[in-house]
């Protein structure tokens, strides 16, 4: 779309997710910050001084390259579908024969504590068999961590890279988006799956986004 000085964008109700893009040509121009231009609010770092957007701010951005021509489609099979209910692909944790119960087939509610930090659910207590003192260790985007309560939190984007809370499960990198497109009150499941079957997943993906990327000519 091509967007003149003074013109107006308008993001309507959002009616999958809970989150929307906005990709500009030739990107923002911030400086670069642990490899990326985005914004840790919690931290205070990224973006336009660590902090959220505000009314009247004016974003810089780049150079446009050439681009695909004003008016370009995708594929209507390119963009992602977002459930409320999904069934979300796993892994088991290093931790998870530690608990009683595995959480797959289980109903989780998402709370409105959730952040770009985790997705807090509500479920089903996950009981540990005993408890056991363990140092941090690193943990990343995508694992499945419970707290004492047995509440488990789905670690996403601004995660910590250490933890000391057990981790039952790891969300397949291919699933990860539709976890942080979910709501709270919105429910989800998990489902165990193989390693080869999550590395397939994942080349599949990032095949969509290529084919994505080259009609945009990015």
């Amino acid at each position: 779309i091509r967007v003149s000085r003074g013109q107006v964008v308008s993001l309507e109700r959002i009616v999958e997710g809970c989150r929307a893009y906005l990709a500009v040509a030739g990107g923002i121009d911030v400086p670069m910050i642990l490899g990326g231009r985005g914004t840790d609010v919690r931290g205070g770092f990224g973006g336009l001084g660590g902090r959220a957007l505000r009314k009247g701010d004016e974003v810089p951005i780049g150079r446009a390259g050439a681009g695909a021509p004003a008016g370009s489609r995708i594929n209507a099979a390119a963009i992602v579908r977002y459930s409320n209910q999904p069934i979300l692909r796993v892994l088991p944790g290093p931790h998870a024969e530690e608990f009683d119960r595995f959480i797959e087939e289980v109903d989780f509610r998402v709370a409105a504590q959730s952040d770009r930090t985790g997705a807090r659910l509500i479920g089903p207590e996950l009981a540990r068999r005993e408890s056991v003192e363990r140092l941090s260790f690193a943990v990343a985007p995508g694992a499945v961590q419970v707290p004492p309560g047995g509440q488990p939190i789905v670690l996403l984007a601004d995660a910590p890279t250490i933890g000391g809370y057990p981790v039952i499960a790891h969300v397949i990198t291919a699933d990860l988006p539709l976890v942080a497109q979910l709501r709270p009150g919105d429910t989800m499941r998990f489902r165990l799956v193989t390693l080869p079957e999550a590395h397939q997943a994942l080349r599949e993906q990032m095949r969509a986004v290529s084919v994505v990327r080259q009609r945009l000519r990015l």
